[in-house]
Order: structure tokens, then C-alpha cells, then sequence
């Protein structure tokens, strides 16, 4: 139903109800944002926190492979040598989380009569998933520089 329609409207001026009219439709736009973003954008993004998660399980297998294949091959070395080749555990651990973290419903209290609310709510919930994810990226860039300078200092 559009506005100038509605009872009480007619004999308004008509800018007035043209105004009254976009706004109607501007509220039907986002409404139809906030529904296409909520339908599109997360689980979107819960997609590539999936695929993250098993990138992590990935850089597990390989870090397990790296540390088996360093003890037999290597020479026993000092402590510090040793221990870049556990610190990946913690950034391994860490990236698991955080894609977790990133596949979780994010809670959100909204009034759904509300486009203001919902258009909050869409952008709070895109941008914490959207944090989560770089930080297990960057989680997992760090994993497999340490992996690399272990292996590294192990062999020299």
C-alpha cells in the first residue's frame, strides 16, 4: 500500500506525498538490503570461514609432517632452534578459533520493524566476521612463516 494512499492522505499536498512515498520505498529498499545481505553476505562469509578451517587442519598436517621429519632428519640443536618449531602449535590454535569464531551466529537484538536496526545489526555482524577472518589469515601467514624458519634453522 503506498502512503499517499493511505486514509487521511488525500488532499495533502502533493510534494508532501511524493516525499511520503519515497521514503515508503526507501524502507522497502532496505529492508530488501537488509534481507538480501543477511541471505548472501554471511553465510558468505561463514563459507570462507569453513574453508579457512580447513586450511588450518592443512597447516596441521603439514606442521605434524614438518616437526616428524626435522627430529629423524636433524641434528639435536639448542632449546631456541627447538622452539620455532613449537610456537605454530599456538598459531595453529589460535587460527582454529578465530575460524570458529568466524562460522558462529553473531547475537544481534533487533526490532525487525525497524530498518534502522536491521541495517546496524547486518553491518555489526558483517564487519566482527569479516575481522575474524583477516585475523585468522593473518594467524595462519604467521603459522607458516614460523613453519618455514624452523624448518630452516633446523636443517642449517
Amino acid at each position: 500500500m503506498n502512503h499517499a494512499d493511505a486514509p487521511g492522505a488525500r488532499g495533502l499536498d502533493p510534494e508532501y506525498q511524493r516525499r511520503l512515498s519515497e521514503a515508503y520505498t526507501d524502507d522497502i529498499t532496505w529492508l530488501t538490503i537488509g534481507k538480501g545481505l543477511l541471505e548472501r553476505t554471511i553465510p558468505t562469509l561463514n563459507e570462507q570461514a569453513r574453508n579457512l578451517g580447513t586450511s588450518v587442519g592443512w597447516f596441521w598436517t603439514v606442521y605434524s609432517s614438518t616437526v616428524v621429519v626435522a627430529a629423524i632428519v636433524s641434528t639435536p640443536r639448542s632449546g631456541g632452534l627447538g622452539f620455532l618449531l613449537v610456537v605454530p602449535v599456538f598459531t595453529i590454535l589460535v587460527s582454529y578459533l578465530l575460524a570458529l569464531a568466524a562460522q558462529s551466529p553473531v547475537l544481534n537484538v533487533v526490532d525487525l520493524r525497524s530498518v534502522d536496526e536491521i541495517r546496524a545489526a547486518v553491518q555489526r555482524t558483517t564487519r566482527k566476521k569479516i575481522r575474524l577472518l583477516r585475523g585468522c589469515s593473518l594467524a595462519l601467514v604467521i603459522t607458516a612463516v614460523l613453519i618455514g624458519a624452523g624448518v630452516v634453522a633446523q636443517m642449517a
